[in-house]
């Protein structure tokens, strides 16, 4: 073997030897990376697990008060209906007992005179 040909591989041995180094620091590099988004990943499920709880109790909440409301809205509805009610039935009691009044006032009037 020529000396001219251990140096060439030499060279080359030496590139090759730089650029496994190189790519070793690029995967370790990779590697703490992938390190960092799992654990990332990880506080992101968390959260998100969190945030399906709060919305899941929100919603039961959210029903709960639904039916509150809704039974609200029944007993308005009803007391609506009893005020309209008594209404009318004051008002034709005033009339009948209105007329009446009227009718024993005069006839107290006749009699006194």
């Amino acid at each position: 073997m020529s000396p001219d040909h251990n140096c060439s591989n030499e060279t080359r041995i030496a590139t090759l030897e730089a650029q496994v180094k190189n790519k070793r620091y690029d995967l370790n590099e990779l590697k703490e990376n992938l390190s960092e988004q799992a654990v990332s990943i990880t506080k992101l499920a968390n959260q998100v697990t969190r945030l399906a709880t709060i919305l899941e109790e929100n919603q039961e909440v959210r029903a709960e008060h639904g039916k509150k409301i809704d039974n609200l809205e029944t007993q308005v509805t009803q007391l609506n209906t009893t005020m309209n009610t008594l209404k009318w039935i004051i008002t034709v009691s005033i009339a009948l007992f209105g007329g009446v009044v009227v009718f024993l006032l005069t006839n107290l009037i006749q009699m006194i005179h």
